[in-house]
């Protein structure tokens, strides 16, 4: 499994004998359908960039894109992006970690409660085990 973190999207592919599968299908380039063996890849709209609200919690679809050392709370900017986020919850070193050490380590309404069973089980928010 190959996955590359970028400024607005996450891609994901698989190799297989150290080269990229291959799609199967028909591929589209520019509009023109091709029978070219192309990579089978997923992007997914999160990266780095990501814009993330909080009220409600949100992330993405916006993305500060290639912006992001100029726009990121931990490059001196004021848009809390999803890189923020990782530096703040200590799985990233990137920039100035003083930037986000205000914000909270994880998001939602049970943020900093223990929520797994004496039995190592995560619990719902109702404390039935899941």
């Amino acid at each position: 499994m190959v996955i590359d973190v970028g400024g607005t999207t996450t891609d994901v592919g698989q190799l297989r004998r150290g080269f990229p599968r291959e799609a199967n299908t028909v591929v589209e380039v520019g509009g023109v359908r091709t029978l070219f063996r192309m990579p089978d890849l997923l992007s997914i709209a999160l990266g780095g960039g990501s814009i993330v609200e909080r009220d409600p919690i949100r992330v993405g679809p916006r993305s500060v894109g290639y912006r992001l050392t100029e726009e990121a709370l931990v490059f001196g900017g004021d848009t809390l992006t999803a890189t923020d986020v990782a530096v703040a919850a200590g799985l990233a070193q990137i920039g100035d970690h003083r930037a986000v050490a205000h914000q909270p380590r994880s998001g939602g309404s049970n943020a900093g409660q223990d929520t797994r069973d004496d039995r190592g089980r995560g619990r719902s928010r109702e404390g039935r085990g899941s």
